[in-house]
């Protein structure tokens, strides 16, 4: 599941690679910087078996700059050169990481407010996860995973695909990842969801819940006959509009000016 934008090097050559401790570990991320004076900031998450370096993020992160918008992609422990081991990943670890990002970058006096998420799959539950703790003004998901059993529950093969990219035991999806976090969802608000009617890893009915759930003002796009990784390029491109359009309208002086 791993992902790479053609723009990752030029992106590098504005910004900065930081390292920051979450826990006991080490992680290492970049943060994207427009020129812009305290730029509001967007974190990233990545999936359970993907990384920092996610098209989806280098390329969302690219075009922010645009609007003067920075971006924080980094890689969870136990991915890209972070410190500790995808096996003792959980729900919490990811969660813990996400907060700490958060908290180093708001010690920083060269960035201004507010915050966004941005998260796909495990990263979109991690968003969730850390909502009450960061309270961003914009969260985009891609793909929500709010019930980690539902990974347990596909079709065999799909099942047998991911045990074997992953190389881990279905023991760590049915123990590590058990989780729900439906009773979270109602006091967020100011989301954006997104999701393929024919994902067949998170299935599409999850996405519907967060919308369902979620408090207003909210919005949702199914994308008719896309999967999990959102790989059509029709689709890709509908997303990256769509998320530049929201974190632009929520996040900017203009937003801010007029209290959205």
């Amino acid at each position: 599941m791993q992902e790479t934008s053609q723009n990752q090097t030029a992106d590098q050559k504005q910004g900065e690679a930081l390292r920051f401790t979450s826990g006991t570990f080490s992680l290492s991320g970049f943060l994207h910087l427009p020129d812009a004076k305290n730029p509001p900031i967007v974190i990233g998450s990545h999936g359970l078996l993907s990384d920092a370096d996610s098209a989806k993020q280098v390329d969302l992160a690219r075009q922010l700059l645009a609007c003067g918008v920075g971006f924080f992609r980094f890689h969870h422990r136990g991915s890209g050169d972070s410190e500790g081991s995808l096996g003792e990943t959980s729900l919490d670890t990811r969660v813990e990481d996400m907060v700490a990002a958060w908290e180093m970058l708001s010690q920083r006096k060269d960035l201004g407010r507010p915050f966004g998420l941005f998260g796909s799959s495990m990263g979109a539950a991690t968003c969730i996860g850390a909502w009450s703790a960061i309270r961003p003004a914009a969260t985009f998901l891609v793909a929500p995973l709010i019930k980690g059993r539902v990974l347990t529950q596909q079709d065999p093969a799909d099942m047998a695909a991911i045990l074997e990219e992953s190389g881990l035991p279905e023991s760590f999806f049915t123990e590590n990842l058990n989780f729900d976090l439906t009773e979270r969802i109602p006091a967020i608000r100011n989301v954006f969801v997104v999701h393929g009617t024919e994902d067949r890893v998170v299935p599409v009915e999850e996405g519907h819940m967060v919308y369902e759930l979620a408090a207003e003002p909210k919005r949702f796009i199914a994308f008719e006959g896309g999967d999990h990784r959102i790989s059509h390029p029709g689709h890709q491109k509908i997303l990256l509009k769509r998320a530049f359009d929201f974190f632009e309208e929520k996040l900017t002086l203009k937003a801010r000016t007029c209290g959205m």
